[in-house]
Parts: C-alpha cells; structure tokens; sequence
C-alpha cells in the first residue's frame, strides 16, 4: 500500500509540473511519452528496495506505463462536462476561441473591421503584459480578442471604423447621447457573449474592460456646453476589473486607442504616453481591485511599449494628427475631411 502510493504519488506530481504551462500539441505528446517512464523508473526503484522478483515488475510496470495514457484519454473526455458543471474554463478550452475562424470573429471582421484589428492587437497587447506579470496569457489573450463585439451593433460611432472623410456621427450628437452610446456596447458585449457561450471569465473581461474610466470625448463636450455638468455622469458604469487579466485587458485597450492617434509614435513618445495612461488609472483607482502589484504594473507597462512602437513603425501621419496630451481625453478625432474639417 505505501509503495503503491509513493509511485502514484510521485507520478502524480511529476505530470502537474510537466503539464502546467503545455502551449503546443507536440508539448502535450511529449509529456504524455515521458510520464510513463517516470512511473517505471519509480517502481523499479521501489522493487529494487523491497527486492521484488521481475515477474511482478513486469506485470505492474504494465499497469503504470498504460495508467498516464488512460488518464490522459478519460480526462479528455471529462473535461467539458466538468467545466460546464463548475463555471470554469481550461487553458485547452479556451485556446478554441483564439480561432479566427470562428462565427463570431469573422462577423467582427466584417461588420466592424476597424474594430476587428483593435481587439487583435489588444489580445496581442495584453496576452505579452500576462506573461511579465504572472496573469493567465490565454484567457488575457481570449478577452482582448472579444472585448469589443458590442460594437457590432453601431459599428459606425466608434472611432476605429470611421473611414478618412466621413463625417463624423457624434459631431451631431449631444454628449449625454454619445455616454448612451459608448455605454451601450458593453451592455451589447456581454449580451452577444452569453448567446455564443463564450466562458464566463471573458463575459467578465467584457464587462470590466472600461472599469470606472471617464468617457472623454463627451465628458469635454459636455464641459464646454455645461459648465455644471457633472465628470461621474460620464464615467462608464464598471465594475473595475476583478482580476488581472481583465486589467491587463483595459490598460491594453486604453494604450492602443492612445497610439493610434499619435503624430509621430516614436518609441520615446509611446513610453511617455504608456506612462501617462498607466498613471491615470493608478490615480483614479481603476485597476484596486486587479490583483495587480505596483511591480507588476511596471512590467506590464515596459511590455506595451515595443510591441506599440512596432505596431505603428511607419504609419504614414497627417498633418492634423492629435498630441499625445489630449488622446485619452477625445477619441473621436478621426473623422475629418480632406481639410482637416469635420
């Protein structure tokens, strides 16, 4: 009996060291080839101990070298009916939703394309900051590739879809209108994302992925209609982000949409503009409730900038770009005639 357990045991332990981090198919083989050695050098070691004769090492070294294959094969099995049981989703079930082949991916890329590149970037922007800071790269990856479906509902109020020369939609609106707005593709988010059955920790990401952050655009319009106008009717309703790839997520999308409307993204005034973002959600408590560290958090910040400065290397510039100082403050610059007039 006490042998028994110390080769399961031993064995046990060796597959979750092995398996913890597989990324690849080939990883997974690789291991699964491995473990039944591992149970055979331990049995042997055991009869060599107790001097058990070689008929019984052969028999029960049989039963170990077959025990990780059946596992393996009734784990796979298993594991989506235990999934679905508990609420939870593995590294393996959520590596099916990085496919871009999927329904609802493809109809991003349609419906919203502008869109579309943002949310692969972010998935790119946070599944890198995950890795610095001790947060799940898949499920980062996986929320930033759905964070903005909700979009595909008005595709077009949205700065990433507005083409060169087209009118600006929020130019005629009221700020309370655009709040409306913004706000309402969250909500469209996690609605689509519970019809697809996506997992419940990216319904989660979806919802957070804006936390407490103030609505820029229309919170400076709102200002100079109404001096009186209150900043908390212009924040986006929450929650902040409950864990740290959620965070990951919205400091990725803030940074990306930051980038995008830069003059010139040069690496140094990408650093400055990262710095600036991380500081302004530090200051206004958005990211309390991540799980995040202050060491993390400048990890995270170091990881965003060469994958920013190589996102945007080239980018042909106009002459009407925004400063880095006013593109958290207002999005929706982009649509501009060949003037430079909305």
């Amino acid at each position: 009996g006490s042998q028994f357990i110390v080769v399961i045991g031993v064995g046990s332990i060796a597959t979750v060291l092995l398996t913890h981090a597989v990324r690849q198919r080939t990883q997974f083989f690789q291991h699964l080839s491995l473990l039944p050695a591992i149970y055979l050098g331990m049995l042997a070691a055991v009869a060599l101990v107790d001097s058990d004769p070689l008929a019984g090492l052969l028999r029960e070294g049989a039963v170990v070298a077959a025990n990780p294959l059946l596992s393996a094969a009734l784990a796979l099995f298993l594991l989506p009916h235990a999934e679905a049981a508990f609420g939870r989703c593995s590294d393996i079930s959520l590596r099916e939703f990085q496919d871009l082949n999927r329904p609802l991916l493809r109809r991003l890329m349609m419906g919203a394309p502008g869109t579309y590149h943002h949310s692969i970037l972010v998935g790119a922007l946070a599944e890198s900051a995950a890795v610095v800071s001790g947060a799940n790269p898949v499920l980062a990856r996986v929320i930033g590739m759905y964070h903005d479906i909700g979009k595909m509902a008005k595709p077009e109020y949205f700065p990433e879809n507005i083409g060169i020369g087209v009118r600006n939609p929020h130019d005629k609106l009221a700020p309370s209108m655009t709040r409306l707005i913004l706000e309402s593709h969250i909500r469209d988010g996690v609605a689509l994302a519970r019809e697809e059955r996506l997992p419940r920790q990216v319904i989660e990401g979806i919802r957070e992925h804006h936390g407490i952050s103030v609505m820029g655009a229309a919170w400076r319009k709102a200002r100079k209609q109404d001096p009186a106008a209150r900043q908390e009717e212009y924040r986006y309703p929450g929650p902040r982000p409950s864990r740290r790839e959620s965070a990951l997520v919205l400091l990725a999308n803030e940074v990306e949409q930051a980038a995008r409307g830069l003059k010139n993204p040069t690496p140094s005034r990408i650093k400055g503009l990262v710095h600036r973002v991380v500081q302004d959600n530090l200051e206004s408590w958005n990211l309390d409730d991540s799980g995040l560290s202050l060491s993390d958090i400048a990890r995270v910040r170091d990881s965003f900038v060469p994958i920013l400065a190589a996102a945007f290397r080239g980018r042909v510039q106009s002459d009407r770009g925004s400063d880095d100082a006013n593109l958290r403050e207002n999005p929706f610059r982009r649509g501009t005639d060949s003037r430079g007039r909305r």
